[in-house]
Protein backbone atom coordinates (compact mmCIF):
# COMPACT_ATOMS: atom_id res chain seq x y z
CA UNK A 1 0.00 0.00 0.00
CA UNK A 2 1.12 3.55 -0.68
CA UNK A 3 0.51 5.07 2.74
CA UNK A 4 -1.21 4.58 6.09
CA UNK A 5 -4.62 5.75 4.83
CA UNK A 6 -4.64 3.35 1.88
CA UNK A 7 -3.18 0.66 4.14
CA UNK A 8 -6.60 0.35 5.77
CA UNK A 9 -8.12 -0.66 2.44
CA UNK A 10 -8.09 -4.24 1.15
CA UNK A 11 -5.94 -5.24 -1.80
CA UNK A 12 -9.10 -6.25 -3.63
CA UNK A 13 -10.68 -2.81 -3.24
CA UNK A 14 -7.45 -1.12 -4.36
CA UNK A 15 -7.18 -3.53 -7.28
CA UNK A 16 -10.71 -2.83 -8.51
CA UNK A 17 -10.02 0.88 -8.09
CA UNK A 18 -6.79 0.57 -10.10
CA UNK A 19 -8.72 -1.17 -12.88
CA UNK A 20 -11.14 1.78 -12.96
CA UNK A 21 -8.14 4.13 -13.22
CA UNK A 22 -6.77 2.18 -16.19
CA UNK A 23 -10.20 1.99 -17.86
CA UNK A 24 -10.66 5.74 -17.36
CA UNK A 25 -7.34 6.40 -19.12
CA UNK A 26 -8.51 4.66 -22.30
CA UNK A 27 -9.45 6.73 -25.30
CA UNK A 28 -12.88 8.31 -24.56
CA UNK A 29 -14.32 6.62 -27.65
CA UNK A 30 -13.28 3.19 -26.32
CA UNK A 31 -13.69 3.35 -22.55
CA UNK A 32 -16.79 2.04 -20.86
CA UNK A 33 -16.62 4.24 -17.77
CA UNK A 34 -14.88 7.37 -16.63
CA UNK A 35 -14.10 7.57 -12.93
CA UNK A 36 -12.01 10.67 -12.13
CA UNK A 37 -12.07 9.81 -8.42
CA UNK A 38 -10.41 6.41 -8.81
CA UNK A 39 -6.98 8.00 -9.28
CA UNK A 40 -7.51 10.09 -6.14
CA UNK A 41 -8.32 6.95 -4.18
CA UNK A 42 -5.47 4.83 -5.57
CA UNK A 43 -2.87 7.59 -5.41
CA UNK A 44 -0.62 9.02 -8.09
CA UNK A 45 0.58 5.59 -9.05
CA UNK A 46 -2.11 2.97 -9.26
CA UNK A 47 -0.80 -0.38 -8.07
CA UNK A 48 0.43 -2.93 -10.55
CA UNK A 49 -1.24 -6.20 -9.72
CA UNK A 50 0.09 -9.69 -10.41
CA UNK A 51 -3.23 -10.59 -12.05
CA UNK A 52 -1.91 -13.19 -14.49
CA UNK A 53 0.12 -15.00 -11.85
CA UNK A 54 -2.52 -14.99 -9.12
CA UNK A 55 -5.79 -15.49 -10.96
CA UNK A 56 -4.84 -16.67 -14.43
CA UNK A 57 -6.16 -13.65 -16.34
CA UNK A 58 -4.22 -10.69 -17.67
CA UNK A 59 -4.75 -6.98 -16.97
CA UNK A 60 -6.74 -6.43 -20.19
CA UNK A 61 -9.22 -9.15 -19.22
CA UNK A 62 -9.81 -7.54 -15.82
CA UNK A 63 -10.03 -4.02 -17.30
CA UNK A 64 -12.75 -5.28 -19.64
CA UNK A 65 -14.49 -7.17 -16.83
CA UNK A 66 -14.54 -4.19 -14.44
CA UNK A 67 -15.39 -1.81 -17.28
CA UNK A 68 -18.40 -3.89 -18.38
CA UNK A 69 -19.53 -4.53 -14.80
CA UNK A 70 -19.20 -0.87 -13.80
CA UNK A 71 -20.91 0.35 -16.97
CA UNK A 72 -23.83 -2.03 -16.48
CA UNK A 73 -24.31 -1.04 -12.81
CA UNK A 74 -23.99 2.67 -13.66
CA UNK A 75 -26.64 2.29 -16.38
CA UNK A 76 -29.00 0.39 -14.09
CA UNK A 77 -28.61 2.99 -11.34
CA UNK A 78 -29.06 5.85 -13.81
CA UNK A 79 -32.06 4.40 -15.66
CA UNK A 80 -34.36 3.99 -12.67
CA UNK A 81 -35.39 6.83 -10.36
CA UNK A 82 -34.54 5.84 -6.80
CA UNK A 83 -35.68 6.93 -3.39
CA UNK A 84 -32.37 5.65 -2.03
CA UNK A 85 -29.45 3.37 -2.86
CA UNK A 86 -27.68 0.92 -0.56
CA UNK A 87 -24.22 -0.30 -1.57
CA UNK A 88 -23.12 -3.34 0.42
CA UNK A 89 -19.36 -3.89 0.56
CA UNK A 90 -18.92 -0.40 -0.92
CA UNK A 91 -15.12 -0.45 -0.83
CA UNK A 92 -13.78 2.39 -2.98
CA UNK A 93 -16.99 2.79 -5.01
CA UNK A 94 -17.47 6.38 -6.24
CA UNK A 95 -21.00 6.35 -7.66
CA UNK A 96 -22.20 8.80 -4.98
CA UNK A 97 -19.58 11.25 -6.29
CA UNK A 98 -19.78 10.76 -10.04
CA UNK A 99 -23.31 9.77 -11.12
CA UNK A 100 -25.49 12.81 -11.75
CA UNK A 101 -28.56 10.58 -11.49
CA UNK A 102 -27.79 10.22 -7.77
CA UNK A 103 -27.79 13.98 -7.12
CA UNK A 104 -29.52 14.52 -3.76
CA UNK A 105 -30.47 10.82 -3.50
CA UNK A 106 -29.64 9.23 -0.13
CA UNK A 107 -26.84 6.70 -0.74
CA UNK A 108 -25.88 4.37 2.10
CA UNK A 109 -22.44 2.78 1.82
CA UNK A 110 -21.93 -0.24 4.05
CA UNK A 111 -18.41 -1.53 4.65
CA UNK A 112 -15.71 -1.84 7.30
CA UNK A 113 -15.28 1.37 9.30
CA UNK A 114 -11.60 1.65 8.35
CA UNK A 115 -12.42 1.43 4.62
CA UNK A 116 -15.17 4.06 4.79
CA UNK A 117 -12.93 6.30 6.90
CA UNK A 118 -10.00 5.95 4.48
CA UNK A 119 -12.26 6.77 1.52
CA UNK A 120 -13.70 9.83 3.31
CA UNK A 121 -10.17 11.05 4.10
CA UNK A 122 -8.92 10.55 0.54
CA UNK A 123 -11.97 12.25 -0.97
CA UNK A 124 -12.32 15.03 1.61
CA UNK A 125 -11.63 17.71 -1.05
CA UNK A 126 -14.55 16.44 -3.15
CA UNK A 127 -18.25 16.71 -2.40
CA UNK A 128 -20.53 13.81 -3.26
CA UNK A 129 -23.48 14.53 -5.54
CA UNK A 130 -25.62 12.19 -3.46
CA UNK A 131 -26.56 12.52 0.18
CA UNK A 132 -23.86 10.11 1.32
CA UNK A 133 -24.26 8.14 4.54
CA UNK A 134 -21.48 5.87 5.78
CA UNK A 135 -22.68 2.76 7.59
CA UNK A 136 -19.70 1.03 9.18
CA UNK A 137 -20.30 -2.69 9.61
CA UNK A 138 -18.73 -6.08 9.20
CA UNK A 139 -21.09 -7.77 6.76
CA UNK A 140 -19.87 -11.24 7.71
CA UNK A 141 -19.65 -11.36 11.48
CA UNK A 142 -21.98 -8.68 12.82
CA UNK A 143 -25.58 -7.69 12.22
CA UNK A 144 -25.42 -4.67 9.93
CA UNK A 145 -29.09 -4.08 9.27
CA UNK A 146 -29.53 -2.05 12.47
CA UNK A 147 -26.64 0.26 11.44
CA UNK A 148 -28.37 0.86 8.14
CA UNK A 149 -31.79 1.48 9.70
CA UNK A 150 -30.34 3.98 12.21
CA UNK A 151 -28.97 6.06 9.36
CA UNK A 152 -32.15 6.26 7.38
Amino acid sequence: HHDATRGAVSTTALGVCALRVWESKRDPAERLIYDPFAAVLCGNESPELPLQEEVGQNKEFWMDFIGVRSHWIDQEVSNFPMAQLVILGAGLDTRAYRLSSLKDVPVFEVDFEEVLSAKATLLEAHAPLAQLHNCPANLITAPWESQLLRRG
